[in-house]
């Protein structure tokens, strides 16, 4: 027989996984005859019959065998691919399973704990894995400390966590809730568990009021040894009634406090451990319709009591006359941050006319303003609270200037309701294209297009060169970048003539 017959008589069998799907076409063999009928068996005559002379009709016929190999051969091939792919995706699932078993509890929690770290719906998959998996994470106190009440879905569920967290790492928040009883529930919780707290925020809302003084029974005297971290928040009408809340609370530990709307009365021992302090209050209230608001002398004494403090952080608006002792210092703030939301606040009494910092070296002030040209008076006004020794010993300085703070009324919607009225006496429009040139913005940072914050710094040492600040927007053009936060290089134009060289003045990182 020939080649093309021979060929033409070849049989498959598939060959099927036990999932049924086909790995490759096998030749079947013909137990009759002592070659087995395969594609590779004819490669050989094949190939032989390239050195040997063929009439037209060995030669057609041996090249329409040879074309039906190669097909063959490469359907074989590409379906051999393909199951090889499957065997050695399946070889190395079983390697890792073999070894995966050989994994100590301790290596396997590590590696538990990083890969579920920050993401709480990891914790829940990786617990339906296996048995193990589910007793390992179950025995991990670190991704079961957050519990923030107004997220979970109820107390028995924040109940659970906490009998999770065994070690004393549990961030604990409690805001407000419908429920009354839950949130009571959740102070109670709080007193049973309160060894085990290191961060601990109560976010008291109008919804509280009802229940304050049960609140106040179930916190009162209580022990926080492991507490680092505490956060108050009370709207303006509770405020003065949760100041005393924290009054008999033990926290030796505590080193960072942040309050918002109150200023809470902490125990004298617990006010001159303090490292780290942000006080908002006042900071949205209008004196003739918010009579509830913080004295002067109420937000001068408290900060005053701040003895140890470093880092102060201060969002407060004064509202009436300062009676109380003159010349106060705050010797150990080394990092000062300053928000004056608003022109009113900005132009008025700020911390800066009660206290001297002597040995502040970081200033940022965060000023919210009407407009950009009220910009100068601002800061020749926060210049002139400034004391000669408090401007020497500043060595890192950041002005933050945005819109000013009106919480009733939201000065970025303004523009587009005008339009909306104004569009409405054409008729149906098919398009509308709104555009703003960013370049002649009445802004701080109208020059640099999408860049927010340009820090300058000098890498030749020494300080920054100020008289070279107004040359900034006009060379700005020379130098761009995607970047949101650019690092401008004065040292790099300091010995450059004027005119040239202003490619190089840029730098982002």
């Amino acid at each position: 027989m020939d080649l093309q017959g021979r060929l033409e008589n070849l049989s498959y069998e598939k060959r099927l996984d036990p999932a049924g799907n086909r790995l490759v076409e096998a030749p079947k063999q013909d137990h009759g005859h002592d070659e087995i009928q395969c594609p590779l068996a004819l490669f050989t005559e094949i190939s032989a019959a390239r050195r040997r002379e063929m009439n037209l009709d060995e030669l057609r016929s041996t090249l329409h065998a040879s074309q039906d190999l190669e097909e063959s051969l490469q359907r074989m091939l590409t379906q051999l691919s393909f199951t090889t792919r499957v065997l050695n995706a399946k070889f190395t699932e079983a390697i890792n399973k073999s070894k995966f078993w050989q994994i100590s509890d301790d290596v396997l929690s590590i590696i538990l704990e990083m890969a579920c770290h920050g993401y709480s719906y990891a914790v829940y998959e990786y617990m339906l894995v296996c048995r193990r998996f589910r007793q390992l994470l179950v025995s991990l106190p670190v991704l079961w400390s957050s519990i923030y009440y107004n997220s979970v879905s109820s107390f028995k569920k924040a109940k659970l966590m906490a009998s999770r967290a065994t070690a004393p790492i549990i961030t604990l928040a409690i805001s407000a809730s419908t429920s009354g009883d839950d949130t009571l529930a959740m102070y109670e919780l709080t007193t049973s568990i309160s060894s085990r707290i290191r961060h601990l925020s109560l976010f008291l809302t109008g919804l509280d009021a009802q229940h304050l003084q049960q609140a106040s029974t179930a916190l009162s005297s209580l022990s926080l040894p492991s507490l680092s971290e505490l956060e108050l928040s009370s709207p303006l009408r509770l405020g003065r009634q949760t100041a005393t809340l924290v009054r008999e609370w033990n926290m030796p530990l505590l080193r960072k406090l942040k309050v918002n709307g109150v200023l809470p009365e902490l125990p004298p021992d617990g006010m001159t451990q303090l490292e780290s302090c942000e006080v908002e209050v006042n900071r949205d209230l209008v004196p003739d319709r918010d009579e509830g608001y913080w004295r002067t002398n109420e937000i001068v004494a408290f900060i005053n009591s701040l003895s140890s403090v470093k880092e102060l952080r201060i969002a407060v608006r004064f509202f009436d006359t300062y009676t109380g002792p003159d010349n106060l210092t705050m010797p150990y703030v080394k990092s000062l941050i300053i928000h004056l939301q608003d022109l009113d606040v900005a132009t008025n009494f700020t911390i800066l006319n009660f206290f001297e910092f002597k040995s502040v070296k970081s200033l940022e002030l965060r000023l919210g303003l009407p407009e950009v040209e009220a910009l100068k008076d601002v800061l020749d006004s926060v210049r002139h609270s400034l004391t000669e020794d408090e401007r020497a010993s500043i060595t890192n300085l950041t002005l933050y200037v945005g819109q000013e703070l009106n919480r009733s009324y939201d000065r970025s919607r303004e523009p587009f309701t005008a339009i909306e009225k104004w569009c409405e006496d054409f008729g149906e429009l098919e398009s509308l294209k709104l555009e703003s040139h960013r370049s002649q913005w009445d802004s701080l940072l109208a020059f640099s297009g999408t860049i927010d914050s340009l820090e300058v710094i000098n890498s030749d040492g020494g300080g920054v060169p100020l008289d070279l600040l107004w040359t900034i927007p006009r060379r700005w053009d020379y130098g761009r970048s995607r970047w949101k936060r650019a690092v401008l290089d004065m040292g790099d134009v300091l010995d450059l003539p004027f005119g040239c060289g202003y490619s190089e003045m840029v730098k982002f990182k």
